[in-house]
Formats: structure tokens, sequence, C-alpha cells
């Protein structure tokens, strides 16, 4: 199959158009050079194969998509490359069939054929636009919801129905278009792209919809986490003040006797009161579970209650937690609910490993210089050294298959934020990791 002058044309106009649909939809920024290329492989796809071209055409989309947004699942890739495809073909036809051949006269459009479908490719960014804003299509959702797996059921479906019906409305209006009795069938031709256009619509609704309700759930269940994690956060606190209150109350007593020693002169009944009460008493304040108190120059109520929530649950694994605050915190620099996914991830994945380690201790520092927040997680390892290589690929994990998500999802969230950055270092048995938020001007 040779292109004409005007094919190569139309290859280069539907190549960038679907490139340009492809970041509106998934927001990862396209490379000039990677357009090029496709450009390339959609030619050669075209000369090989023929009407194969028709199937192949996503590929570069969704190879790219994997290339350069590693941490979501294959359904999202799919979609990242199904849709453009879709969305040209479809909106194309209609502008063509519904809106310039209807009032054209036949003679002009045997003219001036080539004007007329490049008006039809040119309409697909403002039709697309419009249809997106009258059905309020927000993409976001698919970006920002993080349960990959209630993803995967989302999208699925969707991809299955759009490109089987790509597939057969390409195959059948060529049949038609084709045949020497075109002129009899357009309106059939009318019909199939009509459908085709209802049922991408729908679709369309329907996923916008449901990835709007996925994402409103996880919301839902993040705060009521939170929730959950403040009130034992509040409770705890209340056990550490009646702890507090009660050896106040002994504390007294002991000085009391310690006042009728020193009175009567009873020296060895002075060092006996100290030795064995008061020489630990400074011991006793000096366990970890009182570090909680530390949160109290966090004023990020959601914040405080992951963090208070996970050291709770450390110290209850037997893990030796230390916590320094020394600034107040009022606000960050990143969205409150993008810093508690992080933090909750770097903290779950910290508690796993430090319970695995022969000497378990975690050390979190949050505190501020100039316009830049700091927030240092150090916990020990089994391993004198982990090995950072792969460690924020999907997929990728050193606690076996199928785990690797969490600092995926990480890497996925500080693209948002290209003034924050995540440092890792792993030696002599200890794993850092550092986030750098920096305030923008």
């Amino acid at each position: 199959m040779s292109l004409s002058t005007s094919g190569w044309f139309f290859l280069v106009l539907s190549t960038s158009i679907g490139w340009f649909l492809f970041y509106q939809i998934s927001k990862i920024k396209v490379k000039i050079s990677w357009v090029l290329l496709s450009f390339v492989v959609n030619a050669i796809i075209i000369e090989v194969t023929g009407i194969f071209y028709i199937v192949l055409n996503p590929l570069c989309y969704i190879l790219y998509a994997r290339f350069f947004e590693r941490n979501k699942n294959w359904a999202l890739y799919i979609f990242y490359g199904v849709y453009p495809v879709i969305t040209i073909d479809l909106l194309k036809n209609i502008v063509g069939l519904f809106l310039l051949l209807d009032w054209i006269p036949p003679k002009v459009v045997d003219n001036y054929y080539d004007v007329i479908l490049f008006i039809g490719f040119v309409a697909v960014i403002p039709f697309h636009f419009g249809i997106t804003k009258l059905f309020k299509i927000d993409f976001t959702h698919l970006i920002r919801a993080k349960s990959l797996k209630d993803m995967k059921k989302l999208m699925v479906p969707y991809n299955t129905v759009m490109f089987s019906c790509y597939v057969l409305e390409r195959i059948i209006s060529g049949i038609i278009i084709n045949s020497p009795s075109f002129s009899q069938n357009e309106e059939l031709t009318k019909y199939i792209i009509f459908i085709y256009f209802v049922i991408f619509i729908s679709m369309l609704v329907f996923l916008n919809i449901k990835s709007k309700e996925l994402l409103e759930k996880q919301i839902y269940e993040q705060k009521e986490a939170h929730l959950r994690d403040l009130q034992n956060y509040t409770e705890h606190i209340e056990s550490l003040y009646k702890e507090i209150r009660s050896f106040r109350h002994d504390y007294t007593n002991i000085l009391i006797s310690l006042k009728e020693s020193i009175n009567s002169k009873d020296i060895e009944q002075v060092q006996q009161i100290y030795n064995s009460v008061l020489a630990q008493s400074d011991a006793k304040f000096k366990d970890s579970k009182y570090d909680i108190g530390k949160l109290v120059n966090l004023s990020i109520p959601a914040i405080k209650s992951v963090l208070s929530a996970k050291l709770l649950e450390a110290q209850s694994l037997g893990i030796d937690v230390s916590i320094e605050i020394p600034d107040t915190i009022c606000e960050t620099h990143l969205e409150p609910l993008d810093l508690i996914t992080i933090l909750s991830i770097l903290l779950d994945n910290a508690v796993e490993a430090t319970a695995e380690a022969k000497n378990s201790k975690i050390s979190i520092a949050y505190f501020s210089q100039g316009k830049t927040q700091f927030l240092v997680i150090e916990n020990s390892t089994k391993q004198e050294k982990v090995n950072l290589k792969n460690i924020f690929n999907y997929g990728c994990s050193t606690k076996g298959e199928n785990r690797g998500i969490g600092l995926a999802n990480v890497t996925q969230t500080l693209e948002k934020y290209p003034l924050c950055m995540l440092k890792t270092k792993s030696d002599n048995y200890q794993f850092r990791q550092t986030l750098e938020m920096r305030k923008s001007s």
C-alpha cells in the first residue's frame, strides 16, 4: 500500500493531532523526537501491512506511555493508545459525513476532496474540546486515582468495547466505500458512524462517572482513616497524661518521704529512696512512647494523624521510634492529600523493613530551612545495603512479587511538583529517604 503526496500530508497531520490528544488525556509530556519517530513507524506500518495499520496504529502511544510513565498498569497504557486513534477517526468522519458533505455540492466535493478532508482533521480538536466540556469529561480522575486494581476493572471493558467498535467500523466502512454502489450505501455508512458515536459518548461518560466515583471513594476512605488515626492519637495522649498524673502523685509522696529522711538526717534512707526511685525516674520518661508528644509542633491534623498512627503501629511491634519536629509546621509545600499518600507509603515501607532487621529502629525528622521543608525517614534494614536500582519501578520490590506499587506511586505523585525531590540512600544497614519540598514563589 503506497501513500500519495496528500496521503503523506494527512499522515503527518493525523499523527500530530493524535499526540496532542494523547497529552490532553495523560498529561505526559511529548517529545518531538518521538513524534517524528512515530510518523516514520506509522508510514512503515502502512507500507508493509496495509489494512493492519488500523490495529497497529495505537502501538506508538502505548509504548511511549509505558516508557515514560512506568507507574501505571497496562489497561491505562492501552487506553492512552486507543483513545487518540478512535477520537480522530470518529470525529473526522462525523464532521465530514454529517456537517460538510451534506452541505457541499458533489462537484465541489470531487474537486476539493483533500481540502474537505483537511477541514475534517483540523475540526477534530475543537470538536473534542466541545464534547469534553459539554459532558464535563475530566481525564485527571484517571490520573489521580491511585487504586490500580480498581482502575484495571474500569479500563479493561472500555478498551475492549471501544477498540472492537473501532476495528469493525473501519472494516465495514472500508468495504462500503470501496464497493461500486458507494453512493447508495452512503446513508448506511452514516448510520454506522452515528451508532459508533453514540457508543463512544456513552462509554466516555460512563468512564468519567465511574473514575470520579472511584476517586471520591478513595478520598472518603482516606478521610475515615485519618479520623481513626486522630482518635487513636488523642486516646494515646490521654493515656500518657493519666500515666504522668499518676507518677506526679507518687512523686509527691516520695518527696515527702525524702523530706522526712533529710529532716531526721537519715542519709542511708535518703540514698535508698534516691537509688530505688528517683535515679530511675528520668529513664521512665525517655521511653520512645513519649516522643509522640513532639507532634505538638505539627499543626496539620491530617498529617499528624498519619504520623501518630504509624508511630503507634511501630511501637506495638517493638520497634524503637524517635521523632524530631523542632519547628512549628503550619502548612505543607505539597497538597495535603499528596503528602499523606507519600508519608503513608514511606512509613509503611519503613515499618515493614525494620520489623525484619536485628536492631529495629525508625527515626523521623520534619523541619524547615528557609523556604524548603525536609522530611527525613531512616530505618534499619536486614541487608547491609539495599539495591536502589529498580525500587521505584512499578512491580519491582525487595519484598517479593506483585509488590513494589508504593514507591512507584510516590514517584508518580511527585511528578506534579518540579520543586520537590526524593533522595534515597542505603548503607551500613540503614535506609534513608529525604523528601525536599521547596515552596514555589
